[in-house]
């Protein structure tokens, strides 16, 4: 079936057995419970990429692959399609992850006992990455006025002059969903170059965009500084495939992080089926990821409804990317006299519905749940009338 004749709705739609299959997601949730935690989608893969696969899967040798002109290509060309950035192939280093390039990249740029900032409430990954390599974790937090995130700049520059060298960015931001202006980040660009900072951006969500205003990559605006991420495993719902971009422009810059990825064997860690998925997905997967994008859109007008309508107290933070809500529920639990560990009890043993806990995503997570609506919206019906049924009852404490 081709994407002319595809109905992308009916295919979001269906709801495909995950349970049995080794996923994380369903397989470590208890039968009953709803799980809305983390950050993989519940829809069927673009045709066009398990339709790639089938074919290399027929040809019985897995020998070593080669990462091809092609695939580099498909990848660049995909960035000046979707977002209109230009990206020399040359400054692309095809890595298995993301995480695994970020740590590279806080290998190749700092050393032990320097301070890597971070901006939180953000992805917790994080912080393991960078105490992990033995840097010091130090908080950037965002500023909150009514569900809506900005950066703390004149408190980024106080720790840039205070000796921090490193930020690493969440853009598009989990589990906030800002989709950083391109004002926002040209501030952040003036500040770094000023004070020599290198930025890693996460920029894993790049394509899963609500606002009318397009996406806009550090590597616009601070290109001699920046490590930019990318991967297809949010945008096409191939965590499992293992593959990532890391983008570097500048020549020095590009080969530090290169000669530690190649330290850490990251470079020789391609797998002939990721290397597949991830270039069919590029080439031929624009209509598919329309299609999502109208209908996440619909999910996420039905989770605002349900919020406003039926659970008092809660509010949901704006939406401009990601599939992830962030769920502010502090003045519900202020009202109840509610612990985290009460909340997370109420929503999970109650209402049979697992979110991720807010506290994991560091200061500024209190009181908040991160919900991914990136599922069948029969799904998604299901799970928000459990947790407003929940919170209407209220914690009760034999449960």
């Amino acid at each position: 079936m081709t994407d002319c004749t595809t109905d992308f709705h009916a295919l979001f739609d269906r709801v495909i057995e995950r349970r049995g299959t080794g996923a994380v997601k369903w397989d470590i949730t208890a039968p009953d419970v709803i799980p809305l935690w983390v950050a993989d989608m519940d829809f069927a893969a673009p045709a066009a990429v398990t339709d790639a696969l089938a074919r290399r899967v027929a040809h019985p040798i897995y020998g070593y692959p080669m990462v091809s002109d092609s695939y580099r290509h498909s990848f660049c060309e995909w960035q000046q399609r979707r977002n209109r950035l230009v990206i020399d192939p040359a400054w692309l280093l095809a890595t298995p992850a993301v995480m695994p390039a970020v740590r590279a990249a806080i290998d190749a740029v700092s050393e032990p006992g320097d301070a890597v900032v971070v901006q939180t409430p953000v992805y917790f990954p994080f912080f393991h990455a960078i105490r992990s390599k033995g840097r010091h974790l130090v908080l950037n937090p965002l500023r909150e006025t009514v569900g809506v995130y900005t950066m703390d700049l004149e408190h980024l520059e106080a720790l840039f002059r205070d000796g921090a060298r490193v930020l690493l960015l969440c853009s598009p931001h989990n589990p906030v969903a800002r989709l950083w202006s391109r004002d926002e980040l040209t501030a952040l660009a003036e500040l770094s170059r000023r004070w020599g900072v290198t930025v890693i951006s996460d920029e894993i969500h790049s394509d899963i965009i609500f606002e009318p205003r397009p996406f806009v990559s550090m590597l616009e605006v601070l290109p001699e500084l920046t490590v930019a991420c990318f991967s297809v495993s949010k945008t096409f719902n191939l965590a499992g495939i293992g593959a990532s971009q890391t983008v570097v422009p500048d020549p020095g810059l590009r080969s530090r992080v290169r000669r530690v990825c190649e330290r850490d064997g990251l470079l020789s860690l391609q797998h002939v089926l990721s290397l597949t998925a991830t270039e069919a997905a590029y080439r031929h997967g624009d209509a598919w990821l329309d299609a999502l994008l109208d209908y996440l859109r619909g999910n996420h007008a039905l989770l605002r409804t349900a919020v406003a309508n039926r659970m008092s107290g809660v509010r949901a933070g704006v939406q401009e990317a990601t599939y992830i809500a962030w769920l502010d529920l502090r003045h519900y639990c202020a009202e109840r006299g509610l612990s985290e560990s009460q909340l997370k009890r109420l929503l999970q043993h109650q209402a049979r519905v697992k979110l991720s806990d807010g506290v994991q995503f560091g200061h500024g997570g209190l009181g908040f749940q991160r919900l991914n609506f990136a599922t069948p919206r029969p799904i998604l019906e299901e799970a928000l009338g459990r947790i407003a049924d929940a919170l209407h009852r209220g914690y009760i404490p034999t449960v």
